[in-house]
């Protein structure tokens, strides 16, 4: 069975182009055709461009990976397939990432995952209710980010390790009910949360000078990123793990990607692993 929606995030240590990497993630809108969207910080501000399209039909992706002004230290990317249509049907403000202001930064989040069989709607609502934050379309995932913007701006003043563990637990808590990988970001932290029973699968790989010659997988090109890496340059690329055939994880290149585990919440900050609440070190 395909996974409905795939992620990809990345964080490095100075801005960088994301059209490598992009590249190889627009092939997963082949089963994910509902909308794309691609989220970076030219500066304090975040930058947000989406189309309840496939981005693989998109112009507007094309273009966006032609841009070399596009550089970033963090990117979030999200293709999309509508888990509930009648709900939530494609549309712009259904489509993700999506953002929000919260004490001077912005927030964004893509979502990968539902409410698990048997939870009902009204009953979820009840359990995680909203603050001031309001949802402007129908998805389940623009509402669980309202919820953690509320609980966010009620718990956190500034990040740090106790407020790392207490969103690790918020997170733990949403996805008792909800299927949930998610990125998300404030503009100088990336946060990555994959879900407690494996769905969907997640995993990383991490990069560093030297830099490798990577090839896009299943695709007829490759990269020296050596010769456009800047030295010194280090970081992380994230995705789900897509499944085109069940069983068998779509990796983006042909680099060493680690799995993400099940339950861990891993914080990036710079291009460095700054926290993870199952003790991995990079």
């Amino acid at each position: 069975m395909v996974a409905l929606c795939d992620l990809l995030a990345m964080c490095f240590s100075k801005p960088v182009t994301a059209s490598f990497s992009l590249t190889g993630f627009r092939a997963r809108s082949e089963h994910n055709w509902d909308g794309w969207g691609v989220a970076w910080y030219p500066d304090r501000a975040v930058q947000v461009i989406k189309e309840p399209v496939s981005a693989c039909e998109s112009r507007l992706f094309s273009a966006l990976l032609g841009d070399v002004e596009v550089r970033s230290e963090i990117f979030i990317a999200h293709v999309r397939r509508a888990s509930n249509p009648r709900l939530a049907p494609p549309s712009y403000r259904n489509t993700h990432p999506f953002w929000r202001e919260l004490n001077g930064k912005a927030y964004v989040f893509a979502h990968n995952g539902s409410l698990k069989p048997g939870v009902g709607s009204l009953g979820f609502k009840a359990r995680f209710p909203l603050g001031r934050f309001r949802p402007v379309g129908g998805t389940g995932s623009e509402y669980v980010f309202c919820h953690m913007l509320a609980c966010i701006e009620e718990n956190v003043e500034e990040w740090g390790a106790d407020e790392f563990r207490w969103l690790s637990e918020k997170l733990a808590e949403v996805n008792e009910y909800f299927t949930f990988n998610c990125a998300m970001s404030d503009g100088e932290h990336l946060f990555i949360y994959h879900d407690s029973g494996g769905h969907n699968g997640m995993a990383f790989t991490f990069r560093r000078a030297p830099f490798p010659t990577i090839r896009l997988r299943d695709m007829d090109e490759e990269v020296v990123l050596q010769e456009v890496k800047e030295d010194g340059l280090q970081g992380f690329v994230v995705t789900t793990l897509s499944k085109q055939y069940v069983g068998r994880p779509v990796y983006l290149t042909n680099e060493k990607w680690t799995p993400v585990k099940p339950g861990e919440l891993m914080v990036i900050k710079k291009g460095r692993l700054i926290y993870s609440n199952r003790g991995r070190t990079v």
